[in-house]
This record gives structure tokens, C-alpha cells and sequence, in this order.
């Protein structure tokens, strides 16, 4: 924050001609960025207590809920943007606040400033958190930092068509980010007790069911593609091809599994944060090789390929050192699965009535996708999902 406050002159510069809202809305970073913090260490504990139901609760549903009815509101101008920013604050306060309560009422927040280890462990807890948060740090820059170099290097308008293929795209990982949400707990037990077998195990189900479901939304998506995008103002169908670029790469980063939570569990650790700083420096320079020249579709191609080198990284990284990797049999049949209803979604005609073709494709696609699917005698842990979620639903 104190870095923040005194890099506000040199900020403000780097977006003043193509960002004006920037400078009125600089110190509105401050809190937002607490209530993320905040809720970002609350989450992280939460999981390891193995209290993700809450938490996921959270952040994909309340969140998003709170955020759309914002939206509205602004979109109807029953709010002004100032307001609405001021909603997105107290939306993440309100989410913080809730997830600290809840901890407290299950009496599983204590604080303390004892510490009964001995230097050497705390050195060695200290030494673990930094590169942890040096990662977290690098993760999230090279997650953003296309939305941050097209506000820099185009303008706020650029942005806002560009963030609409990225929310799009954010569909495609909600499968990955339930998933991740249980999977961190089992793998850092799997970790300390040594147990390989059943992490590579936990490796190969992961990449499995998160590319199943991903991969289903995203052919859902990209088969209607026109249909969405003609909902918005005409000028957004420029988001169409960087939507498509960044499906690719999202879909190619769920679909390794959860090898960066394997990563960040082994004594491999630093290496991986590491190599997420050198690749923040890197997607740096792609976007501003690529921005300049193909506008929002080089922001796109700059986040897929950095997608793809620190997967192919870590995939290759985990085959070596620990002989684990997230190939099968499975995962094979599903990339055909998926294959094969992409190349009919792609080729179904549209018709004249936008709604009519929405209903028609997706019924064509979920049958043939969901009916290899149920035909292929294995993808038991997905069929399992499947079977609760209706059970639930009839109940």
C-alpha cells in the first residue's frame, strides 16, 4: 500500500492519456485491495481446515450475484458509476465480513502472538511464506496483466470490450475452481505423507473431470458465440477472436490438472515462484510487442502462450522430478469427445431467430458430447458428480 501511495505520480502518468477514470479513482484501489487481501488469507485458511463449501459459496455465487445486481442497477443508471464502484468495495467487505464471522462462530480463528517452535522452524515457516506470496504476487500479475497493458497502451474503451471475453472465458474455469477449492487440502496431505501413488492418482482424476466440464462450456459457449455477442453493443464483436485465443489457453490450463498445487506443496517450491516471476517479465514484453500491433487479439495471444509455457513447464517439471504426470487412457478419450462436438458446433447452421439457434445447437451439442460421455465405459469419479448433483436436485 505504502509502495502504492508513493508510486501514485509515476501511475498516474503511465495512464494519463488513455485512462482519465484512473485519477479519479486511484485511492478506491486502497480499500478494494484490503478487502481482497483480507478475504484472500481468510479463504486460504478456511481451506486448510478443509471449510471450502463457505468459501466457495462465496466467491462463486454470492460474489457474482452482488456484482450482476450492481451491474443492473448501473446499466438501468439507478446508480451512478461512483456508486458503483463504491458497491464493488462493499461487496468484497461484505463477503470478508461474513467468511471472518463465520470462522469465529465455528471457533476456528485464534490469534496469537506465542510461538512455542523454535527459530529454525519459524525461519523455515517465514522463508516458505515469502516465496508463497511471491508467487501469489506473480500469479495474479500475469492473470491481469493483459487488462492492465491494453489500459495503458489502448484505452479504457479497449478494456471493457477485452474484459467481456474474459468474464466469457471465466466461465470455462468454474468446473477448475470448485475443484481446486477441495483438491489443495488433499494434496498437501498426500505431500506430507508421501503418498505418490495417490497423488498422481488425484493428478490424473483432477485433469479428467476439470477438462470434461470445461471443455463442455466452452464448445456451449463458442457455438453460440454470436448470439452472446449480439446481445451487447455492436462495437464488443471485436471480442470475439480474443475470447476464442483465450478459451484455448484457459482450456489448455485447467486441463493440467492441479500440478501448481502439487508445485507449491513440494520441497519444489520455489522453483515454480521462480519461474512465475521470470514469466511475469516475459508476458511484459509480449504484450508490449503484441498489444501495439494486434490490439486487443495480441493481449489475448500474449495470456494464451503464457498459459501454455508455465503448464508445459510444470508438467514436464513434475514428469522429471517426481514421476507424476496428468496423462491417461481418459483424458484422451475426453480431448476426442471434444473434439468431435467443437467440429459439429462449428458447423451447425445458424438461423434467423438468434434464441431458436441458441436452443437448437446447445440441444445438438449436450447430446453428442453427453452421450459419448455416458457410452464410454470409464469417467466413473465424473459420472459419480453427476449422479449426486441429480439426487440432490430430485430431493
Amino acid at each position: 500500500t505504502l509502495l502504492y501511495i508513493i508510486l501514485k505520480p509515476l501511475l498516474l502518468d503511465s495512464f494519463a492519456s488513455q485512462s482519465k477514470l484512473y485519477f479519479e479513482f486511484y485511492e478506491h484501489a486502497i480499500p478494494l485491495a484490503f478487502f481482497l487481501l483480507t478475504f484472500s488469507i481468510l479463504s486460504a485458511y478456511s481451506k486448510a481446515l478443509h471449510n471450502t463449501i463457505f468459501v466457495t459459496f462465496n466467491r462463486e455465487l454470492l460474489q457474482k450475484f452482488i456484482s450482476f445486481v450492481l451491474i443492473l442497477l448501473y446499466a438501468f443508471q439507478a446508480i451512478s458509476f461512483y456508486q458503483f464502484i463504491l458497491g464493488l468495495i462493499v461487496n468484497y467487505a461484505i463477503l470478508t465480513i461474513l467468511l471472518l464471522f463465520y470462522l469465529l462462530y465455528k471457533k476456528e480463528l485464534f490469534f496469537s502472538f506465542k510461538f512455542s517452535t523454535g527459530r529454525k522452524k519459524i525461519s523455515q515457516v517465514i522463508k516458505y511464506g515469502f516465496y508463497t506470496l511471491l508467487g501469489g504476487i506473480s500469479e495474479m500479475l500475469y492473470r491481469y496483466i493483459d487488462l492492465i497493458m491494453i489500459a495503458m497502451l489502448l484505452s479504457l474503451s479497449a478494456v471493457g470490450i477485452y474484459s467481456r471475453a474474459v468474464y466469457l472465458v471465466a466461465v470455462i474455469t468454474i468446473p477448475a475452481r470448485a475443484l481446486y477449492q477441495i483438491s489443495h487440502p488433499l494434496v498437501s496431505e498426500k505431500q506430507a505423507m508421501n503418498k505418490k501413488g495417490e497423488l498422481e492418482e488425484l493428478y490424473k482424476k483432477s485433469s479428467v473431470n476439470i477438462f470434461l466440464a470445461s471443455s463442455f462450456l466452452f464448445i456451449i459457449l463458442w457455438s453460440n458465440i454470436d448470439f452472446i455477442f449480439c446481445l451487447m453493443p455492436q462495437d464488443y464483436a471485436i471480442g470475439i477472436v480474443p475470447f476464442l485465443i483465450l478459451g484455448f489457453g484457459r482450456l489448455f490450463d485447467v486441463t493440467c490438472g492441479i500440478n501448481f498445487q502439487i508445485m507449491i506443496t513440494s520441497k519444489y517450491y520455489k522453483i515454480d515462484t521462480i519461474f512465475n516471476v521470470v514469466l511475469v517479465i516475459a508476458m511484459i514484453a509480449l504484450n508490449y510487442v503484441f498489444i501495439p500491433k494486434y490490439g486487443i487479439k495480441g493481449a489475448a495471444l500474449a495470456t494464451m502462450l503464457t498459459f501454455i509455457v508455465i503448464n508445459l513447464f510444470r508438467v514436464a517439471f513434475l514428469a522429471i522430478k517426481m514421476k507424476i504426470h496428468p496423462l491417461s487412457i481418459e483424458l484422451g478419450i475426453a480431448f476426442c469427445i471434444a473434439i468431435l462436438s467443437f467440429v459439429v458446433g462449428y458447423f451447425l447452421p445458424d438461423s434467423n431467430n438468434h434464441w431458436f439457434s441458441l436452443i437448437y445447437k446447445s440441444t445438438i451439442i449436450t447430446a453428442i458430447f453427453s452421450g459419448l460421455f455416458w457410452l464410454y465405459p470409464g469417467f466413473s469419479e465424473a459420472k459419480s458428480v453427476f449422479h449426486i448433483a441429480i439426487s440432490g436436485l430430485r430431493h
